[in-house]
Formats: structure tokens, sequence, C-alpha cells
């Protein structure tokens, strides 16, 4: 992206989303949609930007191969100010994270599943067991008791709301980032294989990803 992809109508939109009222210094808020991670987003041209990349650019800022990612110093995802962006690399992206908090997750032995086992519905424990009654089966579906309900076609939400659609990152299933699949994208010299291993996703995957087969809107 380069500052000459946006129009003035694009910036004023762009900058009706920011909460400025804080100061020149601090944080500027970005006000509108955000993805899980609590990254500001627009739509430009049918596809989602990130708000704070944009920012970073519409300052002058450029990106590197070696340097693809952006930098909060603030540590506020939803903060588009000029004066706490800059680019960053994928290592001292994750180091940066890791010291702000934001990859503590439960995994492993501090999963729920494995803290609580007791509390898993499992086996003849399991809803579907002990209430048999209440599934929803063969002509007792609602889709064939009211076929009417159901979005096919045109009427589908996908067709008729698809800022609604969650891509990418905002999808329950993703295992990657926006900044992991920009950072795939930029790696020169490595071969699939290499670069799956590096992110821990199948092979197949990352051929998708820099076919832009998944993940098209990111840029």
């Amino acid at each position: 992206m380069k500052i000459e992809d946006f129009d003035e109508a694009f910036l004023e939109r762009f900058w009706s989303r920011v909460d400025k009222s804080a100061g020149p210094d601090a944080c500027w808020v970005w006000l509108a949609g955000k993805c899980k991670n609590g990254y500001g987003q627009i739509w430009h041209k049918k596809k989602v930007l990130s708000a704070h990349r944009i920012a970073f650019i519409l300052s002058g800022g450029v990106y590197t191969p070696d340097q693809p990612f952006t930098l909060h110093s603030c540590h506020n995802p939803a903060c588009v100010s000029f004066l706490h962006l800059r680019a960053w690399s994928q290592k001292d992206n994750v180091r940066d994270c890791v010291k702000a908090g934001r990859m503590n997750r439960a995994k492993g032995g501090n999963h729920g599943s494995r803290t609580h086992p007791e509390r898993v519905a499992r086996g003849d424990a399991n809803g579907a067991r002990t209430h048999p009654e209440r599934l929803a089966r063969g002509d007792n579906h609602y889709s064939r008791t009211q076929p009417e309900r159901l979005a096919r076609g045109d009427n589908h939400p996908a067709r008729t709301h698809p800022e609604r659609v969650a891509r990418g990152e905002r999808s329950g299933n993703a295992k990657l980032t926006e900044e992991d699949v920009r950072s795939i994208r930029a790696l020169v010299g490595y071969t699939q294989a290499q670069i799956a291993k590096k992110f821990g996703v199948a092979h197949s995957g990352i051929g998708r990803i820099l076919k832009r087969k998944i993940w098209r809107h990111v840029v």
C-alpha cells in the first residue's frame, strides 16, 4: 500500500473514526470495527485493511521484507497515532507480544480441560446421551419442519451482509494472524515446507497463501 492508494474521501472516512481528544502525544484510538485482537479495521476497495498499518503509511512509514510488521510502542492495539508506530521484524514482534502479555494463552497443562477434567461432559455424560430427545434429527430437524427459514442463495447472509463474514484472523478456526500472513508472503528464499514448519501450519496452506487463494483480503 502507498499513500497514493487513498483518496480524500477515504482519508476523511478514516480519520472520522479516530479519537484524538487525548492530545497529540497520547493514543489516537480507533473507534470503529476491530478484529478479535483489538486492532482497528476498515473496508477499502472490497478489502479489509488494518487501521494501524494505514496510519503508519500515511505518516510516511515504509515496510520492508525484513520489517513487515508494525510495533505499537504504547501496546494499545487500537492506537493509530503516528508517534506510537514503527516497522518491526517477526522476531521482535513476537518478543514484544510476549513482553506485553498478548501471547499468554491457556495451553497444554493450563487449559481448563486439563485443570478441571471433571467439568468436561464426555461419553455417557454428554448431553446428546443424557437427553437424546432434545436433539432435532431427521424429519424433526428445523430444515425440514421450517425450510422457509433457511437462508439460501441470494438470501444468505454472506451475500446480504458480506461485511459481517468472519474472514482471516476474525475466523474462530484461524491459526494465523494477518501479520503472520504478511510475514509469510515476505519470506524469500525459504521453501514452503520450511515456512509451514516455522508457523506450525500445513504445507498446503502455505501454498494457498502464497498463491492468494486464501487470505486474499490481506495486503
